[in-house]
């Protein structure tokens, strides 16, 4: 397929991007809006950014999704991520959410970095490590549902209670690590379903 580079999408913080669609591959998209209604790719999607300081409805990619998805300020829920390959790779890929998770579908590998309602703490005389804390913002579940078809291999940090957590696959290698700071209802490691089953 072709590939679609260098593309930047910016709104105004304040406003709202409705819809955005790829009918094929997308690299190197970066896109900065107050709120995203949809984006969906067809196919890859790689070497992307995608700032939205608000709300999410839906990120659907048809295959591999390697890049950078960061969701912030105080409503930023994100309604559902649907990726039909793989979610990052081992050294790249990352999704932060700043509120509430619906729903994370991945039907390849889960291997990007995750945090929600987790954030980097400076680097103070007090605090010389830095770091991370983790923020439990909403009454509620903050994830709804982690869903993945193949294995779940990256690195997380969910500020709050888990409905599901679902790997199809291994979960975990030597150095990664997933902390719940909060209640976790259901934890399923291999299955026998198929995707669309489990969903």
């Amino acid at each position: 397929g072709r590939y679609y580079p260098w593309i930047t999408i910016i709104d105004d913080a304040g406003n709202k991007l409705d819809k955005v669609t790829a009918r094929d591959n997308v690299f190197d998209l970066v896109i900065e809006a107050g709120e995203l209604g949809t984006l969906q790719v067809k196919n890859e999607m790689l070497g992307s950014a995608i700032f939205v300081a608000g709300p999410v409805k839906l990120i659907q990619v048809g295959d591999d999704l390697i890049s950078a998805i960061s969701i912030t300020g105080p409503f930023g829920n994100l309604k559902s991520l649907k990726v039909g390959g793989d979610l990052g790779t081992p050294v790249g890929g990352e999704v932060l959410v700043d509120g509430q998770v619906g729903k994370i579908a991945v039907g390849g590998d889960f291997l990007a970095d995750f945090y929600l309602n987790y954030y980097p703490q400076p680097v103070t005389p007090g605090n010389p490590q830095g770091g991370f804390v983790a923020y439990p913002g909403r009454e509620g579940i903050e994830l709804k549902s982690l869903v993945v078809g193949g294995q779940i291999r990256g690195i997380g940090h969910i500020g709050g209670d888990v409905g599901l957590i679902s790997s199809g696959g291994e979960f975990g290698v030597p150095g990664s690590l997933l902390h719940v700071y909060g209640d976790l209802a259901v934890f399923n490691v291999g299955s026998k379903k198929s995707m669309a089953e489990q969903l």
